[in-house]
């Protein structure tokens, strides 16, 4: 039991906090003699607000934006029935049915790396149709939908952790639903009762949030049900079964649904193999002809060089979709490649050299671009990889503007009145082009229109950010040995840090 009285100083009250959010002492009953059903008054919407926002991380969200959009009238077989192999048997387990019945096992989007499996859970996080299904499920009760997209090749730890997925599946699902915040987290709302809501929360730890979401899933019942979407099980760092372990906990319940995704890791065939599942790469073969199809039409070199050479144009496109192999990352690269050869006006036997001579793989395809990548321009695309590691650091985000402001050739003497929302605007776009150019868009940049100083350059997938591992020797070697990134990252830091103050109050960024 907490002793309630006096705080003799802050060391008191640290120990009570920390007391209080342990497993040591259960708050359960004493919420449950002292709060109502429902989160009602004005203090009991702020306490579900303080608590809620405790859970909250900067980069929480950023993955999933970054994740791009399906191409328009792709993916739409997910929700329908399956098609039948020539052998009779169904391709892929039909999703809207595992979606309306009752199902004790995990749904799995499973395959290649590149595929479009992020993609592809995005798309049915927010179809309307994943609801129109699913109420056939809730039959009138409510239902709450989390989701979660790790990002391996995040710098921040908590884009790949299950203290990540855990602090993102609670705040969205708390938000979703006040009254539960006092059941999942009783520890914190005997807090703030205790000092009137006067309390910065701390951020919640390990233990605390399984807890939590222990608590959370004892709450689903008839009247209240719970879907969980899970984007990338292998991107997530540490023990892999452990986090299949508490998928299996979390899907005991009969009022809970899980759909989740991975590549095709043993660790994850071995749970997953024999539960309704699709495997990706197998079922896009149509979705792969249209994109590439549309896309070259799109490209006035492509349509002069159809009308000249009508059946090699098909016969490309045809020969495209097949070196596919059901990889949609392969195809937008390649797509994106042979667009520049049809601006330069190449001919028949420059283009099927080229296609004959593109790898089938997406690490080779990136050795591919980088063995083509201008030698003069080798030299920065080094610095910029070497520059994306040096932000592994702890607490440090590769913000875009960090990078423009970090090269040599932007002057440490920069006023600060000059660094206004335009500039920040401009030098995003500029570093966007130089990356596209220089690491053959293997980095990108993620803009934030409305707050262009937040964006933030990221790998393009997460293959890419393994390839740059597996090559980093050959790419370090590509620059100077005296060249530190460390210090391209201090210097941009440092800018930063002088106009800040000076262009809020100056009101020219705000």
């Amino acid at each position: 039991m907490i002793p309630i009285g006096p705080l003799r100083n802050q060391r008191h009250m640290n120990e009570m906090i920390i007391y209080a959010l342990s497993d040591k002492w259960d708050a359960s009953n004493w919420i449950r003699n002292n709060q109502p059903e429902q989160c009602e008054s004005v203090k009991e919407r702020q306490y579900a607000a303080s608590i809620t926002m405790s859970l909250f991380f900067d980069s929480m969200g950023n993955r999933e934006a970054q994740i791009p959009e399906r191409y328009a009238r792709t993916f739409e077989w997910v929700f329908k029935e399956p098609r039948r192999s020539e052998e009779g048997q169904f391709l892929w387990h039909s999703f809207p049915k595992w979606l309306e019945e009752d199902s004790d096992q995990i749904y799995w989007v499973t395959g290649k790396p590149g595929a479009g499996k992020s993609t592809l859970i995005k798309f049915i996080a927010h179809d309307a149709r994943l609801h129109r299904h699913l109420s056939q499920w809730t039959d009138g009760a409510q239902l709450l939908i989390g989701r979660y997209f790790p990002w391996n090749a995040s710098v921040e730890a908590l884009q790949k952790t299950h203290e990540g997925l855990l602090r993102t599946l609670l705040f969205e699902i708390l938000k979703q639903n006040k009254s539960l915040v006092a059941r999942v987290f009783p520890g914190r709302w005997f807090l703030l009762e205790l000092f009137n809501g006067a309390l910065d929360l701390p951020e919640p730890k390990a233990d605390e949030l399984m807890r939590a979401f222990r608590a959370l899933l004892s709450e689903t019942s008839k009247s209240l049900k719970l879907v969980l979407i899970i984007d990338g099980l292998d991107e997530f760092e540490g023990d892999h079964t452990r986090l299949t372990n508490l998928l299996r906990e979390a899907n005991l319940k009969p009022w809970v649904k899980i759909c989740t995704s991975s590549r095709p890791w043993n660790v994850f065939k071995d749970e997953y193999i024999n539960n309704p599942m699709l495997q990706l790469e197998k079922l896009t073969h149509d979705d792969i002809e249209l994109y590439v199809r549309e896309n070259f039409q799109r490209s006035l070199g492509f349509q002069a060089f159809q009308v000249t050479n009508p059946a090699m144009a098909t016969t490309m496109i045809g020969d495209i979709v097949e070196k596919a192999q059901g990889v949609f990352l392969w195809v937008s690269i390649v797509s994106g490649l042979l667009k520049e050869f049809f601006q330069e006006g190449c001919n028949q036997a420059d283009l099927e050299s080229v296609i004959d001579g593109l790898p089938n793989e997406v690490f080779q395809l990136f050795t591919y671009l980088w063995d083509r990548t201008n030698v003069k321009f080798r030299k920065e695309a080094s610095e910029y990889f070497q520059v994306m590691r040096a932000f592994k650091e702890p607490h440090s985000v590769p913000y875009c503007l960090t990078f423009w402001l970090g090269d040599t050739a932007v002057s440490a003497d920069i006023k600060a009145e000059d660094i206004t929302r335009e500039y920040v605007s401009k030098a995003v776009e500029s570093l966007a082009r130089k990356l596209v150019s220089r690491t053959g868009g293997l980095l990108e940049t993620s803009f934030l229109p409305g707050e262009p100083e937040k964006s933030r350059v990221d790998y393009m997938h997460r293959t890419a950010a393994d390839w740059v591992s597996k090559q980093w020797d050959v790419i370090a070697s590509s620059t100077d040995e005296n060249f530190d990134p460390n210090l391209w990252v201090l210097k941009g830091e440092v800018i930063i840090t002088k106009p800040i103050t000076s262009r809020k109050s100056a009101r020219q960024i705000g």
